[in-house]
């Protein structure tokens, strides 16, 4: 099967239509033609003046407070990995 966008090269098993050359610019401009149908259904659903990032969230503040907590974390976690991967490398 060949790809849906150039016509020439194979598709790889893992993706759908797309080769491994064109699948970049394909993601790309798929996901700019559905922002812009996500913005038009917001704006039609009249929250005009309102952040889609914050959808669900009571205020900015509180957004930002869940993410620096949330990436203090991964980074304890990702110390502890790199430490003990240290560790082991040392001890061989």
């Amino acid at each position: 099967m060949l790809c849906t966008a150039c016509q020439i090269h194979p598709i790889p098993r893992r993706n759908r239509r797309y080769c491994e050359a064109c699948s970049p610019l394909a993601s790309a401009l798929w996901k700019a033609r559905h922002r812009r149908e996500w913005a038009e259904q917001w704006h039609a659903g009249g929250r005009a003046g309102e952040a889609p990032w914050l959808d669900g969230w009571p205020s900015l503040e509180a957004r930002r407070a869940y993410y620096r907590a949330y990436m203090a974390e991964w980074r304890r976690r990702r110390r502890g990995v790199q430490g003990a991967a240290a560790q082991a490398a040392g001890a061989l």
